[in-house]
């Protein structure tokens, strides 16, 4: 027979996993999609005008307020998270990517059209390096929202999970397993967050020096 805590401290374990998994899934996802579509947003004034209505009236609903929604919809799983998750940082990283993009200084976009630069030489050398630091930002910020989502979705309606066990723990009154459960959300939130520092310094590391 296996021993009840070794079977709790393997439940975590798998939990961890599945946490990490449908959060990166979802993140890279709405990421790549995010920057894609904000990096058109700021650059071709027609495509913004096509998506602000929709994005202006999903962005301020708390993404907390559409999880019975998801749930409903696709059901309690992997699916409804990782949709969830996928709304959410796609318009975070949309409106940072949009917000970097237009930063760009009108000066520095004239003198390389001066120099001869085509489109993609423009967007590469000038367009692209004026709205990466934005573009981490806003990666940061998406990450830490994506795992706060990702736990709340399990507390409220999920089956397995770092969430659901703190909640399975509270509800027995298992103290040690719900600061476990805290403990190491908050240690993925801080890897998380360390690494996407970390790449940032080295993605743009001229910011800072000018």
């Amino acid at each position: 027979m296996v021993p009840c805590h070794t079977r709790r401290l393997g439940a975590q374990r798998a939990a961890t996993l599945s946490t990490g998994g449908a959060q990166l899934t979802a993140f890279v996802a709405g990421s790549i999609l995010g920057i894609l579509i904000g990096i058109l947003r700021g650059r071709a004034p027609h495509f913004d005008a096509a998506f602000v209505i929709p994005a202006e009236m999903l962005r301020p609903i708390p993404p907390l307020g559409l999880i019975p929604l998801f749930i409903l919809w696709f059901g309690i799983g992997e699916l409804s998270k990782i949709l969830l998750i996928f709304t959410s940082v796609f318009l975070i990283m949309m409106v940072n990517a949009q917000a970097g993009t237009r930063s760009c200084p009108l000066d520095l976009t004239r003198a390389a059209l001066s120099l001869g630069a085509g489109r993609g030489h423009l967007f590469r050398y000038v367009v692209l390096p004026a709205a990466l630091p934005q573009i981490m930002t806003g990666l940061r910020v998406s990450m830490g929202t994506a795992l706060s989502i990702l736990v709340a979705s399990e507390l409220l309606g999920g089956d397995r999970g770092l969430g659901f066990i703190v909640l399975d723990a509270s509800n027995f009154f298992r103290t040690t397993y719900v600061f476990a459960g805290i403990f190491l959300i908050g240690l993925i939130g801080l890897v998380s967050d360390r690494g996407l520092a970390l790449l940032t310094r080295k993605v743009v590391h001229w910011e800072g020096r000018r």
